[in-house]
């Protein structure tokens, strides 16, 4: 499934809503740390198997959260977190933390409220464009290659059976290095989020 089956309507206001839901995440973040975010715009690209092949290849280390959200639509946020954005947090918030290799559980707890918060911003904005009812549930944090991460995050979404598209974006504080916050939906959802909207399908 490629992403130009999808309409360009449909691709315009899947981009649109990202651009919301990450400008909603990236306020939330800088009203945290009052330091100034910076965000990329989004894009919709497909999950197959050919891009989980490529992806594998990423050696960097990183802390992966995964947060599933059910209701209206179902899906997965996945944010990919560099060691250089992790130890800025925790001292940003003048926090006592452990090697990045080996956070301790007070660490990752507070990465994992900080994410949440930028979940729950992004869906709330998502939700209030389409009136449409989002849960977000509890995270699973792993720490581990980068191309590893991604191919367990995806493995999720691919398991469900149908063509799936993931929503991506990059955050950073001021000049600091890119981290990545990925959105992954089947196209049910998609289907779904354009009948709210009264998108046009053809």
């Amino acid at each position: 499934m490629k992403t130009d089956t999808l309409t360009i309507q449909v691709q315009d206001t899947m981009h649109e809503l990202g651009n919301i839901g990450i400008g909603a995440a990236a306020t939330a973040l800088s009203s945290m740390l009052r330091q100034s975010i910076k965000t990329s715009t989004s894009t919709l690209k497909p999950i197959d198997h050919t891009y989980l092949s490529e992806e594998t290849q990423m050696q960097d280390e990183v802390i992966g959260i995964l947060f599933p959200f059910d209701k209206n639509i179902q899906g997965f946020g996945l944010f990919l977190l560099e060691k250089e954005f992790v130890e800025k947090i925790l001292n940003n918030l003048a926090f006592s933390h452990s090697d990045f290799s080996n956070l301790d559980k007070e660490s990752i707890s507070i990465l994992q409220e900080i994410c949440s918060i930028m979940t729950s911003s992004y869906l709330e904005a998502i939700s209030s464009e389409t009136k449409l009812n989002i849960r977000i549930q509890l995270p699973a944090v792993s720490m581990d290659m980068k191309g590893s991460i991604i191919n367990d995050g995806l493995s999720y979404i691919l398991q469900q059976g149908q063509p799936s598209y993931r929503l991506d974006h990059e955050f950073s504080i001021e000049n600091g290095c890119i981290n990545h916050l990925m959105f992954m939906l089947p196209q049910e959802c998609i289907l779904t989020i354009m009948d709210a909207l009264e998108v046009k399908l053809t």
